[in-house]
């Protein structure tokens, strides 16, 4: 079966964005953390996410204001309609942000999607898909242990920056790209996939959905 493994927080969604505006309340005016210093308050993130650690609408308010990223509901009509196997691989800091980001992907998103998995180590689960994620260190790891399988660094609008020192070992491997839209990860999968694996025409699924196990 084809199959598409994605993550979902800055990959599908747009959850930085409303998840700074959330820690910069929390902190000092004169700091507003942003893509162009996040790793410089670490510290001070950490600080944050302890204390609202049970608060539970703190993780709520980021997906109630989380938009999807341009193209990205398209992109998974499109695969899903082409016969695509779509399994959403995701992470979560705490156990209030993984029940508000599941019901977020529940309410949105769950007629493209096959199953959720939550795991650190996704590469496990990637093997035999195409991979994408925005987390470039799961790029690697997925491109390390799955060489035949493709793994795509999606960046949107190139607005997350990475270490030199990650960005030359993700260049290290033939079966990664780095693509910021979507636009261009479906030319891709056109262009390097459908045409080799043309779609079968669809069978009636008897089973009981593996969605959410």
């Amino acid at each position: 079966m084809k199959k598409i493994t994605i993550d979902y927080d800055d990959t599908l969604i747009d959850f930085s964005q409303p998840f700074f505006r959330q820690i910069n309340s929390h902190i000092n005016e004169d700091t507003q953390i942003s893509f162009e210093n996040e790793r410089l308050f670490k510290k001070e993130i950490n600080s944050v996410l302890n204390d609202n650690r049970k608060d539970e609408n703190f993780f709520k308010d980021i997906y109630e204001n989380s938009q999807f990223f341009d193209f990205s509901i398209d992109f998974l009509n499109f695969l899903k309609n082409e016969g695509f196997d779509i399994v959403v691989i995701t992470s979560s800091m705490s156990s209030e942000q993984k029940k508000h980001k599941l019901s977020h992907i529940e309410k949105n998103i769950s007629p493209f999607i096959s199953e959720v998995i939550s795991a650190r180590k996704k590469y496990v689960h990637s093997k035999g898909s195409i991979f994408i994620d925005d987390n470039i260190k799961n790029v690697i790891l997925h491109c390390e242990n799955n060489k035949e399988d493709i793994g795509i660094l999606f960046n949107f609008k190139k607005r997350k920056i990475y270490s030199e020192k990650d960005l030359n070992r993700l260049s290290s491997f033939d079966n990664v790209k780095y693509i910021d839209n979507f636009e261009g990860v479906l030319s891709l999968i056109k262009s390097s996939y459908l045409k080799k694996n043309p779609k079968k025409p669809e069978t009636k699924n008897k089973g009981k959905s593996r969605l959410f196990h």
